[in-house]
């Protein structure tokens, strides 16, 4: 069944009034009909399955068979800290972040980061950018969509993301264990910061900086990874080791 977000939710009656660009899509892009089935959600993790009573001009009217708490949400909560990436690459690691579990988007600037925002576009790219993750929730069948948050300073980020159960940070040039023999080490956090950098990397200094705030540094292998390859490996990594990608919970 088709998927659609609203940021509300108010049943009346067994009934839910839908309006504004879902409305749109529902009836004018999709033309979908009295006795369409469909499933809602809010953001919260619960899913909503409705069949279409009526449409109109100004609104679709749908009633509400069941409701239940969403099964495909991750098992853990993953914030993935990125590097604000050139061009269109930040809405692709939006998208695929979204389909791969990830909890938030936190975007970042540090010293190799080329590409820059003025306030008035960070907050138009922050707007493009949820609208993004909506669709890829809808999408892949998530009941909940990522928190994407406004750009900051790569301090800023590391003070945050430290906050986490586990904080690890992919730094090309590290040379001690590997990510995988870190995170089988970590039993079962609740909620996992990880950060990569844009195209430059990050620096000596931000990677100490990072160490002083107890993240840890690890290596995704020989290879040179372009940045949302590693930011998108990096999660599906996480998720392998530590949520549900494996298929199975994770053996502590």
């Amino acid at each position: 069944m088709r998927r659609f977000y609203l940021p509300q939710i108010e049943v009346v009656d067994g009934k839910v009034k839908i309006t504004g660009r879902e409305h749109w899509h529902m009836s004018r892009v999709l033309r979908l009909k009295p006795g369409d089935p469909l499933v809602l959600f809010d953001g919260s993790g619960t899913d909503y399955v409705c069949s279409i009573e009526n449409v109109n001009v100004k609104q679709t009217m749908c009633s509400v068979a069941s409701r239940s708490e969403s099964t495909v949400e991750p098992s853990i909560a993953v914030d993935l800290y990125v590097g604000l990436l050139k061009g269109t690459k930040m809405d692709q690691v939006v998208q695929k972040a979204t389909e791969l579990g990830a909890s938030a988007v936190y975007p970042f600037t540090s010293s190799f980061t080329t590409a820059r925002l003025s306030v008035e576009r960070g907050v138009q790219r922050v707007e493009r950018w949820s609208r993004i993750a909506t669709e890829a929730a809808k999408q892949c069948g998530r009941s909940q969509v990522p928190r994407i948050a406004a750009p900051q300073n790569f301090a800023e980020a590391i003070r945050q993301g430290s906050q986490a159960s586990l904080a690890v940070i992919f730094y090309e040039h590290h040379r001690g264990m590997s990510a995988k023999q870190v995170l089988r080490r970590m039993g079962s956090p609740s909620r996992v910061a990880i950060f990569v950098g844009s195209e430059g990397g990050f620096s000596d200094d931000e990677v100490k900086l990072a160490k002083q705030a107890r993240v840890l540094a690890v290596g995704l292998g020989a290879r040179t990874l372009r940045a949302e390859t590693a930011a998108l490996a990096a999660l599906a990594l996480v998720q392998y080791e530590l949520g549900d990608l494996s298929g199975s919970p994770p053996v502590s």
